[in-house]
């Protein structure tokens, strides 16, 4: 006989999926709001000792002589240590084998301690070669222009401009970079020929305006794709789900970025005949952020990507000796998986320093740079 009155079944599996269904939807909005708590903390996490970075009426800032504190990140926690020369690594006397390196926080080796940075490393594996590092965080191509002149002779001989792709060009277009709140001088082309506009530099604050601008507008303008309620969720945006998928036509960028890209190449140019008319050497290596060699499909991966190509063409068809580290890192990390950058806070970790060593010193020395 049974002993359930009739539907009882149907009841008791309907509250066992209600059950179910209330438990994955409680699970889900907890671990949407521990994640969402887990950003909040990340993105509030930077904190750096004051006093890094000075005002510049020339250059828009420098690096502190002298200056020595902690930056602590979710990624990590360094010190960094800035030399009497107003940079960082080791100062002192230049010897005739010196090779300079120019380029923004990547060169600086933000995230890094001392004895980590690219700069160290190659000043570890070649001692009869000393390398300085000339890199500031937030400078862009026309910025490391004009530190160029304020380098001593003795370090203009062979010089290594390091560019990065994720936001060197556009920034060397803008009074105000993307990712940097202070202003800077800007170079325009007028006749063919570079003039600097913004001496002194203005000590304003950014504007609004130029607060809100970012990447991925610059690049798709007001009708940039946005995700739905659900790809807005942290959890989706995590895994990847609910994401509109971006292709960037190329016809397109080649138009949007045609003025940074012209504006790049005259830069660089004036770098090589400058150093050129005193019997100095310059090459490039081109250096991607993390978006490019992990996240490849995403705008930035596609931009960085577009980039990487149409310089090394340029450059090489210039005669300039030139390193392609994005593509030497991104075919490192789909060989081995392993991570070169701090997940969210975005610079080189100790490990890609690393790589970025071993494969400039690769192409130093078949440029004949190193003794």
């Amino acid at each position: 006989m049974d002993r359930h009155p009739p539907g009882g079944h149907r009841r008791t599996l309907l509250l066992m999926a209600l059950t179910v269904a209330f438990s994955l939807i409680v699970g889900l909005a907890t671990a949407e709001l521990v994640l969402r708590w887990q950003r909040s903390q990340i993105e509030h996490s930077d904190r750096m000792e004051p006093g890094l970075l000075r005002y510049d009426p020339l250059l828009g800032w420098s690096l502190s002589p002298g200056w020595e504190g902690e930056h602590h990140h979710h990624d990590f926690r360094v010190r960094y240590r800035i030399n009497d020369d107003g940079f960082r690594g080791p100062a002192g006397p230049v010897p005739e084998e010196a090779v300079t390196l120019l380029g923004d926080s990547f060169t600086f080796g933000l995230g890094v301690d001392e004895g980590e940075t690219f700069a160290d490393r190659l000043n570890a594996d070649h001692p009869r070669t000393r390398f300085f590092n000339r890199g500031v965080p937030g400078y862009s191509t026309d910025q490391e222009r004009l530190l160029l002149d304020e380098l001593p002779p003795e370090l203009r001989r062979r010089v290594l401009l390091v560019v990065y792709l994720g936001n060197d060009l556009v920034d060397n277009t803008r009074t105000y970079p993307l990712q940097a709140e202070q202003a800077k001088p800007r170079f325009v082309l007028r006749n063919g020929r570079l003039r600097l506009e913004g001496i002194p530099v203005p000590r304003t604050p950014k504007p609004a305006a130029a607060r809100r601008e970012n990447l991925a507008t610059l690049l798709l303008g007001p009708d940039m794709p946005r995700p739905g309620w659900l790809g807005r969720l942290e959890l989706s945006r995590r895994l990847g789900l609910f994401q509109p998928q971006i292709r960037l036509d190329q016809t397109d960028l080649e138009r949007r970025l045609a003025q940074s890209l012209t504006l790049f190449r005259a830069l660089v140019a004036d770098m090589h005949r400058a150093l050129a008319r005193e019997g100095g050497h310059l090459a490039v290596a081109l250096l991607s952020g993390r978006s490019h060699i992990e996240e490849s499909e995403g705008p930035s991966g596609q931009y960085q990507e577009f980039l990487r190509r149409t310089l090394r063409v340029d450059l090489t068809a210039s005669n300039l000796p030139v390193i392609d580290l994005a593509e030497a890192l991104r075919d490192h990390y789909e060989r081995t998986g392993e991570a070169l950058y701090h997940p969210f806070e975005g610079h080189l970790n100790r490990t890609g320093h690393q790589r970025v060593a071993a494969h400039l010193s690769e192409a130093l020395a078949s440029w004949g740079w190193l003794p």
